[in-house]
């Protein structure tokens, strides 16, 4: 990637990162010998990856592990004070976080240390460096941002107020953006107690039988997935995507987004039908998409991609598979952690599934979607906040609007 030639507005500089910060980077200790890892996380060492930027918060103090105070003597990690902005320049380039803490990181993450707070404000600085244009070295394992070359990088700068300005309002929308997703986090919650309950003790029933899925009510069935749906799979569709084409489609990003992230196509391979339940059938370890469901709801408007499958239920409620089938543990049980997760039809056919007479599965569905109908009321609030900061970063951060 090479960098773009950027018009500087009139009051403010070019400075390379490496003039405004020293970039460290970071290290990780020998993972065969366990006294270098503070297993319970006693300690006050937290070792940030990237896993924790991918899935963290602005602020980030803690971590999934943890090293000892041997594993720092032993090994080349190097402490990161609180207040650093740190970045990832593997794999997911451009994920940003304000340490809370003092911390250590990985090789994948580096940390802008500041020479000069009356030049740089930090915050700022946290919002610049995804917009960046880097150089970056393609590998097998992804992408890489080379390290000396980083160091070369350029930045734009306002006066430092204006940067403060700037930070303010991005700050701003993201605490919107923030109190948005703590609801649709304690909405989740609440609909997964509710589903739990609906799901093994149904509506009003006194009497229940155990099954392979626990205790349900004894005049409900179990049936393997196979015999209450009807399985498609999808085919590939990259090479037809149209930037305006007529169709959605259906692929793991559009799921796992709850269909905030859209790509189209003006081929139609793979026709979806209102009721059709479109389940991800491939994710990485320990990924967010594996067994994610997305309720088809408009005829002749989506078309489905491989590694997608739909299931039509034969004679039951399309509204309760749905909510029985969205992240079933049965499908994350294949996913070990390690290796890239693909499940077979078989395998996705052979999910034990509970059968409620279909009266009641009409009501149970009922109380389900509208949680489910505030949930997605507030995603969209997400998209459009999101939408938002976007628009604003791309007008404050290279000048186009001022804040002065």
């Amino acid at each position: 990637m090479t960098q773009i030639t950027q018009q500087i507005p009139a009051g403010w500089t070019s400075k390379t990162l490496s003039e405004l910060c020293d970039i460290l980077i970071g290290g990780t200790p020998s993972r065969n010998k366990k006294e270098y890892w503070d297993s319970n996380k006693d300690g006050n060492n937290v070792w940030i990856s990237i896993r924790d930027l991918s899935n963290g918060p602005k602020y980030i103090a803690d971590s999934a592990e943890y090293i000892s105070d041997t594993g720092i003597e032993k090994s080349n990690v190097k402490p990161i004070p609180k207040g650093t902005v740190l970045m990832s320049f593997k794999l997911t380039i451009g994920r940003t976080a304000i340490t809370a803490r003092e911390v250590y990181t990985n090789e994948a993450i580096a940390g802008f240390l500041l020479k000069n707070k009356d030049f740089l404000d930090p915050k700022f600085l946290y919002y610049a460096l995804p917009t960046l244009q880097y150089d970056v070295d393609t590998a097998v394992k992804g992408a890489t941002l080379n390290k000396e070359k980083l160091k070369t990088t350029n930045i734009i700068l306002p006066t430092l107020h204006e940067q403060t300005k700037i930070a303010t309002i991005l700050s701003k929308v993201d605490d919107e953006i923030e109190k948005v997703e703590k609801v649709i986090e304690r909405t989740e919650k609440l609909k997964k107690g509710l589903m739990q309950n609906l799901l093994t003790k149904g509506i009003g029933h006194t009497k229940f039988k155990q099954t392979e899925l626990g205790e349900i009510p004894e005049e409900w069935e179990t049936k393997k997935l196979g015999k209450v749906c009807k399985f498609e799979n999808g085919k590939a569709h990259e090479k037809q995507i149209s930037e305006n084409g007529n169709y959605i489609v259906v692929n793991s990003k559009f799921i796992s987004t709850d269909g905030e992230t859209v790509k189209h196509t003006n081929d139609n391979l793979k026709p979806l039908s209102v009721g059709d339940i479109v389940m991800v059938m491939s994710d990485v370890p320990s990924g967010k998409a594996l067994g994610k469901c997305f309720l088809i709801s408009k005829n002749n408007s989506y078309t489905l991609n491989q590694r997608i499958c739909s299931l039509r239920p034969i004679n039951g409620n399309s509204n309760f598979y749905f909510h029985v089938l969205n992240r079933n543990n049965y499908f994350l049980s294949f996913d070990n952690g390690v290796g890239q997760t693909n499940l077979r039809k078989d395998e996705v056919l052979d999910c034990p599934v509970p059968v409620p007479p279909i009266t009641e599965q009409e009501q149970i569905a009922k109380i389900l979607n509208s949680i489910e109908d505030y949930t997605f009321k507030n995603i969209k609030i997400r998209f459009n906040l999101l939408k938002l900061k976007k628009g604003l970063m791309n007008d404050l951060l290279s000048g186009k609007v001022r804040t002065i």
